[in-house]
C-alpha cells in the first residue's frame, strides 16, 4: 500500500479537529441551556408570586376602599344622630324653662307682706330667673358637634 495522501491526512485531521470543537461547543450549549432552563423556572415562580401578590394587593385595596367609605358613612350618621339628640335636649330644656317660669311667675307673696319682704321676694325671683336662664340656655348643636 502506499503512503497516505497528505491532502487526505490533512483533511481527516481537520475533520477530527472540527468534530472535537463541535463537541465542546455542544457541551457549552447544553450547559448554557440547562442554566437558562433553571433561570426560566425561577422566573416563572417569581412571576406567579408577583401575580398572586398583585391580586392580593388589589383585593386588599378594594376592601380598604369599602371600609373607608363605610366608616365615612357611619361617621356622618353618628354626627347627624348627635346633632338630632342635641336638638331634642334643647327642646327638653325649653319645656323645663316654661315650667319653671310658670312656677316662678305664679309665686305670690304671703298675705300682709311688707315692702321689704316684697323686695326680698322679687330679688329672689329675679335670681331664680337668672339661674334658670343661665343653666337652661339652648346649646348651639352645630357648633358643638362641628369637630372644631
Amino acid at each position: 500500500m502506499g503512503e497516505p495522501n497528505p491532502d487526505l491526512v490533512a483533511l481527516v485531521e481537520r475533520a477530527i479537529a472540527l468534530a472535537e470543537q463541535t463537541a465542546s461547543t455542544q457541551e457549552a450549549i447544553v450547559s448554557t441551556q440547562t442554566k437558562l432552563s433553571a433561570q426560566q423556572r425561577r422566573l416563572r415562580i417569581f412571576a406567579r408570586w408577583l401575580g398572586g401578590s398583585l391580586a392580593a394587593d388589589i383585593a386588599l385595596s378594594t376592601t380598604l376602599i369599602f371600609l373607608v367609605s363605610h366608616q365615612a358613612t357611619l361617621t356622618n350618621s353618628i354626627h347627624d344622630s348627635q346633632v338630632a339628640a342635641c336638638a331634642i335636649g334643647n327642646q327638653s330644656r325649653a319645656a323645663q324653662v316654661e315650667v319653671l317660669d310658670h312656677l316662678i311667675s305664679g309665686s305670690k307673696g304671703p298675705p300682709g307682706e311688707t315692702p321689704v319682704q316684697r323686695d326680698a321676694r322679687l330679688r329672689a325671683i329675679a335670681a331664680a330667673r337668672s339661674y334658670v336662664d343661665s343653666h337652661f340656655k339652648p346649646v348651639d348643636c352645630t357648633a358643638l358637634y362641628s369637630g372644631q
